[in-house]
């Protein structure tokens, strides 16, 4: 099995918020922080990340029928609250126009997760249904396929048509092609373990590979800035893809290790505490973050340049992590379904 799961969820929790916060902040790439072009790869690690963790934890084959209604209690009444809200009080879109209605349709920004979720899940229910469930294996290989097609096509557009490209990193990041392999080596890696066993025996392959795929990352990252003044492309670059895959198996690897001294630790203990709430971290930092913004603006509070995104990335994260905490304890039980599919208490 992956070590402890609670950990790698941590990681990617802390990870996406520092990334929103880069992007509201500072929207040049060379600028975020820290590192600027440098860390930049690490930032594409955490949705892919989430997509495994997804696809690990999901029943594969025959399921019961109630099986596909539970996770969609459990993703679309938080999609469709905090979607609604942050559509009509922060995306600054004309309500009716067509990306308003792709927005509200498919998740406005960061929210593009639970609706390529809700596909995944119910594409593997339905598929079941029917009596399609291939071997894990083979449909890792035909997601690998399409994820390298996808890539391809997305690279090709890049550097032929320039700012066209952006298409794939605002609506194409909606459907499972990009994402689908990922989710569907979570299940290959739960049904399969003698794949984390080959992984284990090669982590220094896997490191040699991932130290290439950053550095092939960073350097298609600045040629992508150098040609168009930007990045019309991040999530969707194949060096990325390259180094995606090779950085997340080297991270299952080493975590599996040393899950045993994070347990014990304090920097181990704070990631599972935030690792147990990540879905509500994922879904309420966003809207804690640009509050957190519009009353810095109305109290005029001016915070140094280098000190802005770890004081926003630390308010991000505790303050989603502590909104969650509280919802749990509120009576009745529908304020945590509504806002993240949960019951009070629970």
């Amino acid at each position: 099995m992956i070590g402890n799961t609670i950990f790698v969820r941590g990681i990617a929790a802390v990870l996406i918020v520092l990334v929103h916060v880069n992007l509201v902040q500072r929207p040049d790439l060379d600028q975020w922080w820290p590192g600027g072009y440098w860390f930049a790869p690490l930032f594409a690690i955490p949705v892919p990340l989430f997509f495994l963790l997804a696809g690990y934890a999901t029943r594969y084959g025959a399921e019961p029928k109630h099986t596909l209604w539970h996770r969609l209690r459990r993703l679309v009444p938080p999609l469709l609250v905090w979607n609604t809200g942050i559509v009509f009080l922060y995306s600054g879109v004309r309500v009716g126009s067509g990306e308003w209605i792709l927005f509200l349709l498919t998740g406005y920004w960061y929210l593009y997760f639970l609706f390529v979720l809700i596909q995944l899940y119910a594409l593997q229910h339905f598929l079941a249904r029917f009596g399609w469930v291939p071997e894990p294996r083979h449909l890792f290989l035909a997601t690998a396929v399409m994820a390298l097609v996808f890539f391809a096509i997305a690279e090709l557009m890049l550097w032929t048509q320039g700012a066209s490209a952006e298409f794939f990193e605002s609506v194409l990041n909606r459907t499972i092609f990009p994402w689908a392999l990922f989710y569907c080596g979570g299940v290959l890696l739960r049904q399969d373990p003698k794949w984390l066993r080959a992984i284990a025996r090669r982590r220094t392959v896997l490191a040699v590979l991932t130290v290439a795929g950053y550095l092939l990352f960073v350097a298609e990252l600045r040629a992508e800035d150098a040609r168009f003044g930007y990045n019309p492309l991040q999530q969707f670059l194949m060096s990325g893809l390259i180094f995606k895959t090779c950085a997340i198996l080297l991270l299952l690897s080493v975590l599996a290790r040393r899950s045993e001294s994070l347990d014990t630790s304090t920097h181990g203990r704070l990631l599972a505490a935030f690792g147990k709430e990540a879905y509500g971290i994922y879904l309420a930092h966003v809207p804690i973050l640009l509050l957190v913004l519009g009353l810095y603006d109305r109290a005029g509070v001016q915070i140094p340049f280098s000190l802005e995104p770890p004081v926003l990335w630390l308010i991000a994260v505790f303050g989603a992590w502590g909104l969650v905490k509280i919802v749990r304890r509120l009576p009745g039980g529908w304020p945590g379904w509504l806002l993240f599919g949960i019951r009070g208490g629970k």
